[in-house]
């Protein structure tokens, strides 16, 4: 029988935590292992994961660091990398095992859960365009569809040629990297459509929010030279699939996916800037301390 393990980082993540591990706890199969790395949460955050009767373990650390304390913890076949915004469709643990067998690496497919404002819908459009292109979008140098599920032998080793000194700082772009180093096995790959529901921003202001924070992360992994072919691309103009295969996306839809992407663009290059100008801060505060000694 195939067994799955769930890791989801938290930080203050109360007001949407109880939805996820309410949709875990629902799963049939039943995850054999739900862990939670929490970084420090001064909400309820750590009392609502405990009321699902998961393991719940400290990771002070940057969210890579998070994402590999709870990959380590796993026991089971498959490791299920999950957000604590994200919730699962009731079937999908059931149709992994269906499914799983022969493979190492699962594209589970993405929706919003209730696109109903203008920028929310901006990003169900998105999110359409480059699901319906995997086969261009799904290789992890683009970061616009990663895999969340892992044969987890293959992920456990993979991780351990992530350096530590980068595991403690990077604060995006943590998926993106343990997806490039597992594919760098050339692992085999299947796709379960509408497997998750995604909280996105509702807001102008949520955007900007979580683009700045998308930014920051790429200037502080700008300073790692190992992973910077990751960092190109990342608004040029979204390409949906096309072929007798392929469901065919309106026009509208199209335009809306990258209206998006130039309404990211800003706030994301300003937190490019603020990451570099952080990481070379940090860089010259460690040169400082080692020229003076111990």
């Amino acid at each position: 029988m195939t067994t799955f393990g769930i890791t989801i980082p938290t930080l203050n993540s109360a007001s949407t935590l109880r939805a996820t591990l309410a949709s875990v706890r629902d799963q049939r199969p039943a995850a054999s292992q739900v862990v939670i790395v929490d970084g420090g949460s001064r909400d309820p955050t750590r009392e609502i994961a405990r009321q699902f009767d998961t393991l719940v373990l400290e990771c002070p650390a940057g969210l890579l660091s998070a994402r590999l304390v709870g990959i380590r913890a796993m026991r089971t076949e498959f490791t299920l990398l999950l957000d604590s915004d994200q919730v699962l469709q009731p079937d999908l643990l059931a149709r992994c095992a269906e499914t799983s067998d022969g493979y190492d690496i699962g594209f589970l497919l993405e929706k919003g859960r209730t696109p109903s404002t203008a920028v929310s819908r901006l990003y169900q459009a998105r999110r359409e365009v480059v699901q319906s292109n995997v086969a261009t979008y799904g290789d992890p140098r683009s970061g616009l569809v990663l895999p969340r599920l892992f044969r987890t032998r293959l992920l456990q080793a993979a991780i351990e040629r992530i350096r530590p000194e980068l595991a403690e700082v990077v604060s995006d772009r943590d998926h993106q990297i343990i997806a490039y180093e597992v594919g760098r096995g050339r692992p085999r790959s299947f796709v379960v459509p509408e497997a998750i529901e995604h909280a996105d921003p509702s807001t102008v202001r949520g955007l900007v929010s979580k683009s700045w924070r998308w930014g920051f992360g790429t200037g502080v992994l700008s300073g790692f030279p190992d992973y910077r072919m990751l960092l190109r691309g990342r608004f040029a103009p979204a390409v949906a699939a096309t072929g007798p295969t392929s469901e065919p996306l309106s026009m509208r839809v199209r335009f809306a996916a990258n209206l998006l992407g130039l309404a990211k663009a800003v706030p994301y290059e300003i937190g490019v800037l603020e990451g570099r100008l952080q990481f070379r801060r940090r860089l010259e505060g460690a040169r400082s301390v080692a020229r003076r000694g111990p």
